[in-house]
Order: C-alpha cells, then sequence, then structure tokens
C-alpha cells in the first residue's frame, strides 16, 4: 500500500474517532419524523452537562477519585465495567466514549500529515474531502494538526485501546449509561447505533435497528431538554444520516446554536469554523439568517452567551 493511501486512512480514522465523518454517512432507511427542536424553540432549565469524556471527580472519605477519569483505562477498565453494571452512568459513558472515540487512533506527527497533504494534492485530491473543498494545503494543514492534538488529549487516558469488536463495546456501554440517564451518552447514542450497524446487519436486525433509532431521537431530544450542548452538535450530524431526514437548514441551525455555547470550546476553533461554512455552503443567504435566527433560540438551552460566529 502506497504511504499517501495509508495516511489517508489515517486521516480518516482520525476524523470518525472525533465525530466528524458521523453526519456524512449514507445509511438508507431514514425515518421520516423531524426532530422537535429542528422544527420549535427549545427552551431547558436543566444544567449543561460537563465536556466529552469528563466528569466532576467525587472524593471518598480515603480521597481517591471515584470518577476514575483521572487514570489509564487499561488500568481501570475491569473496575468502570463494574460499576457501570451496578448502575453508575458515568463509569459506563467512560467506558462506552472511549471505545466510540478512541480506539486504534492513529498517531500521525505533523510531518506525515504535511507529506500527506503534499502527496494527495499532487495527484489532484482533497485529504479532507468535502469537508476541506475550500481550504488550502496551508489551511488542511493547520486543520488536521488541531484535530490531532484535539483527539489525542480527548483520548489521552485511553491510549493504546485497540478492540476488534470495538463498535459493538461502544454501544453496549454508550445504551448503558443512556439509560441510566447520562445526558452526553443520550446524544451520543445515535452515533454508536450508527457505527455497529454495516448494510449486512441492518438488514439482517432491520426491527431492532428501527426500534434504537426511534430510540435514538428521543435520546437526544430528552439531553437536549436537559440543557446539554452536545445534543445540538449531535442533531446537527443526525439530520440525514439515518436518525433524521436531511434538512440543511436545521442542521446548520443546531450547529450555530452549538457554536454559541460554552460547549463549542471542545472542539478546535479551526475545525469548528470549517464545519460552519460546509454546513451553510448549500443554503441561500434568507435561508442562512433564518438558521441563526434559530440557532439563537435553539443555543438559549445550553449556556449559550457572547457574539455569534460567522
Amino acid at each position: 500500500m502506497k504511504k499517501g493511501t495509508t495516511l489517508v486512512i489515517a486521516v480518516t480514522c482520525l476524523m470518525i474517532a472525533g465525530g466528524w465523518l458521523a453526519g456524512k454517512r449514507d445509511r438508507g432507511g431514514a425515518p421520516t419524523d423531524v426532530p422537535k427542536a429542528a422544527a420549535h424553540e427549545t427552551s431547558s432549565s436543566g444544567p449543561q452537562a460537563g465536556a466529552a469524556m469528563v466528569t466532576t471527580p467525587q472524593t471518598s472519605a480515603a480521597g481517591r477519585s471515584e470518577s476514575l477519569d483521572d487514570r489509564p483505562l487499561a488500568e481501570v477498565r475491569a473496575e468502570l465495567e463494574r460499576r457501570a453494571q451496578a448502575g453508575d452512568a458515568r463509569a459506563a459513558s467512560r467506558l462506552g466514549q472511549a471505545f466510540l472515540h478512541c480506539n486504534k487512533l492513529p498517531i500521525l506527527t505533523d510531518d506525515k500529515i504535511d507529506d500527506a497533504i503534499v502527496e494527495v494534492s499532487a495527484r489532484g485530491g482533497n485529504i479532507l474531502g468535502e469537508l476541506g473543498v475550500s481550504l488550502s494545503p496551508a489551511d488542511q494543514s493547520s486543520l488536521l494538526k488541531a484535530m490531532m492534538r484535539f483527539v489525542q488529549a480527548r483520548c489521552a487516558n485511553a491510549q493504546g485501546l485497540d478492540e476488534a469488536d470495538a463498535s459493538a463495546q461502544a454501544l453496549r456501554w454508550v445504551e448503558r449509561a443512556a439509560a441510566l440517564g447520562d445526558a452526553d451518552a443520550q446524544a451520543l447514542y445515535g452515533g454508536a447505533v450508527l457505527n455497529a450497524y454495516d448494510v449486512r446487519s441492518a438488514i439482517a436486525g432491520a426491527e431492532t435497528l428501527r426500534d434504537r433509532l426511534r430510540q435514538a431521537r428521543e435520546y437526544v431530544a430528552s439531553s437536549l431538554a436537559r440543557g446539554d450542548a452536545l445534543a445540538l452538535l449531535q442533531t446537527q450530524a443526525y439530520l440525514g444520516n439515518g436518525i433524521y431526514p436531511p434538512n440543511p437548514e436545521a442542521a446548520y441551525a443546531h450547529l450555530y446554536a452549538y457554536s454559541l455555547t460554552p460547549r463549542s470550546g471542545d472542539l478546535p476553533p479551526e475545525l469548528l469554523a470549517v464545519m460552519l461554512s460546509d454546513a451553510s455552503r448549500t443554503l441561500d443567504a434568507g435561508a442562512i439568517d433564518r438558521a441563526r435566527e434559530q440557532g439563537r433560540r435553539l443555543a438559549a438551552c445550553c449556556g449559550a452567551g457572547g457574539g455569534a460566529r460567522r
């Protein structure tokens, strides 16, 4: 396999690990109902959830962190699984998000990223596909390096995770955490479902998949009603990837709403800017204005403040 091809695959794995290809998959069979948040103003008095894979530590009398998020996954996996089975939503959420985001994580140095961009550009291609269509090679390089830093930081305690059945494990534990009421897991549940099914398993388990997609819609709505801004980002991805039918204006509204919340600081600003540009690419000026107005209303759920992003 050519070096450039290998690096393109690694970049694709990186983007999947970050969740940035979730909205680009064509799974077919999209449900016909539109999320309530996409059609109506949403208000919630619920608290905003914490950043992905981060929880507020609880300290025991012995002074040891009970969240377990400050220790490597390999060291605490058995304990996390025990706690998750016993009803600890945060333990189940950490397990699920580790398998969803951090399995087989590629490690790309700055030099490897630059080499890959040069090689793919020389063949007339774009290493970021549609996401990078308007970016110069220098901007692609900056974006990929920011993405690599972000994913490495998010998965710092899950390095070396290499499971053959990671998608099944992710669904198992995200499903468990969501059922236990973890808002982030509820927001991410749809993505975990889609990652766990390919065409063959979707056909073989069509009824179960339909039930899970219905549950995904209920969960993301519940997460949003509780004030979890991650649900805004996930709804944007779900609008057209099998959870909801395509609705570019509503998708942009949810992404724009996310950009107005403190939670948007979880993403590299370079990536968020490109995502906003890409999401608005097919909209005319009137649709963009409507979506931004809707986005400002939606963002009220989740601690929005400050000026609007463009």
